[in-house]
């Protein structure tokens, strides 16, 4: 856990990564505060729009929690694709697993 606190601390802030506020190193215990994501994690997202989505391109409301089509799909993997793209100009990608395996 140490050695990937070292590479969040040197990382950097981006917009598409969840991103490390702060740690506290003293005591016998590491404590790690990271950003918080409210829908969790990209996997149990997508798990919950499968009821509500629709392969069109096209939106008719603005509501996420009733509508989920392919603009939002995509939209999603470009953001996906923008952190990745993050952590390969800084070198980490294949230190962190990223996965969003669907069944």
């Amino acid at each position: 856990m140490a050695s990937e606190l070292k590479i969040l601390i040197h990382l950097g802030q981006h917009k598409n990564i969840i991103n490390l506020l702060g740690a506290c190193t003293r005591g016998k215990r590491l404590m790690v505060i990271m950003e918080f994501a409210p829908h969790g994690s990209l996997l149990s997202f997508l798990r919950s729009k499968r009821d509500i989505y629709e392969p069109d391109w096209t939106k008719t409301i603005n509501d996420p929690q009733k509508e989920f089509t392919l603009v939002d799909l995509v939209m999603a993997g470009y953001q996906v694709s923008r952190g990745m793209a993050f952590l390969a100009t800084k070198k980490v990608s294949n230190k962190f697993q990223v996965a969003a395996k669907c069944e």
